[in-house]
């Protein structure tokens, strides 16, 4: 799992980190549902996942900012139907105080809640996942890590080869 960010991205989302600390984070809200239990039919075809997540509300407050980040993990029937068998959402509420005379721009908010928000989030969403998965008798569904890398630029035109005039 990859979230990239421009080099405008990442200095704005380095400004909000270089002037707050995690306070706290709870979970929100959590969804649970499966289709029946895990069977030998279902082990033999396997599970496929999917995830997704995505920022939530920001709210903010004198000297700190609370960020939201929901996230869903699905597991469907490996076989060639891929029914979905297993859904499970979360929502995270973290709150960040803000040192006394840090009042940050709505762009280094946005930076920092759609990259490292979901970053710090990211760790208990995979328990989340994992202890459900394991509490439904299912196999335990292990989410991998988070990446944040830059965005990729345009690159520049490869140039045309020159024929070198020494050679003939």
């Amino acid at each position: 799992m990859i979230i990239e960010q421009d080099a405008q991205e990442t200095k704005d989302s380095f400004a909000f980190h270089a002037n707050a600390a995690m306070r706290d984070l709870r979970l929100a809200e959590g969804t649970i549902w499966s289709a029946g239990p895990f069977t030998a039919d279902l082990a033999e075809a396997g599970l496929l996942s999917e995830i997704q997540f995505r920022p939530g509300e920001a709210k903010a407050a004198t000297g700190s900012v609370t960020l939201c980040i929901e996230f869903q993990y699905r597991a469907l029937n490996g076989a060639a139907n891929e029914v979905e068998v297993l859904k499970l959402g979360c929502r995270f509420e973290v709150e960040y105080a803000l040192r006394d005379d840090f009042h940050p721009t709505p762009a280094q908010v946005q930076a920092f809640h759609r990259g490292n928000a979901v970053f710090n989030c990211w760790p208990f969403f995979r328990e989340f996942v994992l202890n459900t998965t394991v509490r439904l008798a299912y196999p335990p569904s292990l989410i991998p890590f988070l990446r944040l890398v830059p965005k990729p630029t345009a690159s520049a035109p490869i140039p045309k080869k020159r024929k070198n005039p020494s050679k003939s």
